[in-house]
């Protein structure tokens, strides 16, 4: 029997982290529509959507890599672990493991093959997913945290660096999701980071949409103080990256009040 979402790029992810169209449609909201609102500046024909499309296939393929490892290595190794995979799935992983890591790394690889024929050789730090992720796996403690950061950075703002080239934007997209991300995750009570747990800017309610609030005033100070002293730099990039923060608060805040939670 062969189990294909050991093998089909999201299918693991699907199954073992959303479980379901809520979770699902909470994904696109914040992972992939503020990738193409962030990319869509230098997007100049429908090509580069499939570019950023395949980009976010490469990604996944990994980052599954490493949940697989997670779900079937790591847990071994845990007194208490949070069971992802059945009984027949695991063994069917004990089975075929090397076999599972081989087509993901062949999918990836063809992946990152064909972004360098289309002109996107940056899309080659992403394969740094692999052993920051087996590093991540290997550890249990606060250092979870960093190493987890730039796995989100290699998530999230990678993918708009291949496409967009621009260092600004770079840096912006840090303050859209992996920042705000880090500090939820240093929030939970694994890590006993007490001032963190009370951080307000930590809740995964109010805080949500309150350090959006914060990064759009920063944002637009940046814009603002730019057009009074002049300021030659990317501009347009702080302006893309204020307009996503504008429709990241504006689904936080909504998914609050509807759900009682930011989603």
């Amino acid at each position: 029997m062969i189990i294909s979402f050991y093998y089909v790029p999201f299918l693991y992810f699907y199954r073992t982290r959303l479980k379901g169209i809520k979770k699902l449609i909470s994904w696109l909201c914040i992972y992939v529509v503020p990738l193409f609102l962030m990319c869509y500046p230098v997007v100049e024909s429908l090509g580069d959507y499939l570019k950023l499309s395949l980009i976010m296939l490469v990604v996944y393929t990994l980052y599954e890599v490493g949940y697989i490892q997670n779900d079937n290595e790591t847990t071994k190794k845990e007194s208490n672990p949070t069971r992802r995979v059945g009984v027949s799935d695991a063994e069917y992983y004990e089975k075929n493991k090397w076999k599972i890591y081989s087509v993901r790394i062949l999918i990836a690889l063809a992946g990152l093959a064909l972004l360098f024929f289309l002109g996107e050789p940056d899309s080659a730090y992403l394969l740094f997913i692999i052993p920051v992720f087996y590093i991540y796996n290997s550890i249990r403690s606060v250092w979870n945290l960093p190493v987890h950061f730039i796995l989100v950075v290699l998530r999230f703002s990678i993918p708009v660096f291949v496409i967009n080239s621009s260092a600004t934007l770079f840096l912006g997209s840090l303050l859209i999701f992996p920042v705000v991300n880090l500090l939820e995750r240093a929030s939970e009570p694994r890590f006993g980071l007490v001032w963190f747990q009370n951080f307000q800017l930590s809740d995964k309610g109010k805080g949500r949409y309150i350090y959006y609030m914060m990064v759009l005033v920063l944002l637009l100070s940046c814009i603002v103080l730019g057009g009074v002293v002049g300021w030659d730099g990317d501009v347009g990039a702080v302006k893309v990256a204020f307009f996503v923060s504008c429709y990241m608060f504006l689904y936080r805040f909504l998914s609050f009040k509807v759900a009682g939670r930011s989603l």
